[in-house]
């Protein structure tokens, strides 16, 4: 054998290695590029956070600000002077109130998201009376 033949054999042996090696990469990269995000906790800090700072703008001046879903644009959520997007693939429920909230509280109410799956999902943002809290699950 000579040495061209042995240099010849162990270039194609490195050659496919390198291409498993990139296939692979790839294939991973793929995977972890496919996989399944949640919205929903980024939606949920997102209306946290918003309904926080519309009470400390209303706080001073005692005015009120109402939560509801938008009629013709169905996957929007106004809260007092701001406009949310609801996460791709809902929209706000047929069911929904307009719910007021006081810098003293809130009153009762819900607003109600759905899914536009085939597979349909419910979700709620549910103010209970009094203070004013809340929970969006």
């Amino acid at each position: 054998m000579s040495y061209q033949s042995i240099r010849r054999g162990v270039t194609l042996i490195e050659t496919v290695i390198a291409l498993g090696i990139m296939a692979a990469t790839i294939g991973f990269s793929t995977v972890l590029q496919h996989r399944v995000v949640d919205p929903w906790p980024a939606f949920i800090q997102e209306v946290r956070q918003t309904i926080l700072l519309e009470r400390a703008r209303c706080l001073g001046s005692y005015q009120s600000f109402a939560i509801y879903g938008d009629e013709q644009l169905k996957n929007q959520l106004h809260i007092g002077q701001r406009l949310l997007s609801l996460p791709p693939g809902w929209q706000v429920g047929f069911d929904s109130m307009v719910i007021e909230v006081r810098p003293t509280y809130a009153a009762a109410g819900h607003v109600t998201f759905e899914s536009n799956h085939p597979k349909k999902q419910y979700r709620q943002l549910v103010f209970s009376l009094g203070g004013g809290m809340f929970e969006l699950s």
